[in-house]
């Protein structure tokens, strides 16, 4: 964790992890944390964009299992005992999971616009999680 919270950029985790032959879930996890934890620290204050853009550089969509190890690297180096995306994201992670592009494509969206399209409806669904009263 010290190289994380000493790594001035990405290249300097991934150069440090080569040398020392660190496993590629370490190397994976600073580079996670090197992106995200202030992001994953001050989840309730992040606008719809921000939480989006966090989301899709993680990849937690795809590997939502990613969460349990970010949340504990978190909590560990800024010593909390919890922290509110621990009940927020999962949440917004399992809808975000029920937007199926195969049913986007079936109502005539293709190529840039199928793209274009996933994200707004993505975007639509952390505006309505950050803000819920517009629902």
């Amino acid at each position: 964790m010290l190289l994380f919270k000493a790594a001035t950029d990405a290249s300097v985790i991934k150069t440090f992890s080569e040398r020392q032959r660190l496993p590629n879930l370490f190397r994976d996890l600073a580079l996670q944390l090197f992106r995200g934890a202030d992001d994953l620290l001050n989840f309730p204050h992040l606008t719809a964009d921000a939480c989006l853009q966090l989301i899709l550089d993680l990849d937690l969509i795809r590997r939502p299992e990613r969460l349990t190890n970010l949340f504990a690297a978190c909590k560990t180096l800024n010593d909390q005992q919890a922290l509110a995306a621990e009940t927020q994201l999962p949440e917004l992670l399992s809808q975000l999971g029920s937007i199926v592009p195969r049913d986007i494509m079936a109502e005539g969206f293709k190529g840039k616009a199928l793209g274009e399209e996933i994200k707004r409806r993505q975007l639509t669904i952390c505006e309505q999680a950050i803000d819920p009263q517009d629902q």
